[in-house]
């Protein structure tokens, strides 16, 4: 399933490199780096955990790919939280599975949460 670009999402896409991160939002989401899942039985094939938590929502964004090129995506969604509510809370859970391509430490993998 496609990401629906709305007002509030943003998805993101580039490259990464031993000194730095490049990311540019995009218009639209690149097939196979950009993904929504839907089915609640489909199991994480690196960490054996379902990829939909059973206590959770109906859909979850996978980023990236199994390929190697030293590609980068990133994805935001913008909440509005009312001005007249002096308490608000949101819950979200999400996971995070590195490959370990066999590469020097410094070329290792970058997750960078915001």
């Amino acid at each position: 399933m496609k990401i629906a670009i709305s007002k509030n999402w943003k998805i993101y896409s580039g490259s990464i490199s031993t000194t730095s991160l490049n990311l540019d939002d995009i218009p639209q989401a690149i097939s196979g780096r950009h993904t929504i899942i839907s089915d609640k039985d489909a199991i994480d094939p690196y960490g054996q955990f379902p990829i939909i938590p059973k206590n959770a929502g109906n859909y979850i964004v996978k980023l990236g790919n199994n390929g190697t090129g030293a590609q980068a995506e990133g994805v935001s969604y913008l909440i509005n939280v009312p001005a007249n509510r002096p308490e608000f809370t949101l819950t979200y859970q999400y996971a995070v599975v590195l490959e370990d391509p066999n590469h020097h430490e410094i070329e290792h993998k970058i997750y960078c949460q915001s």
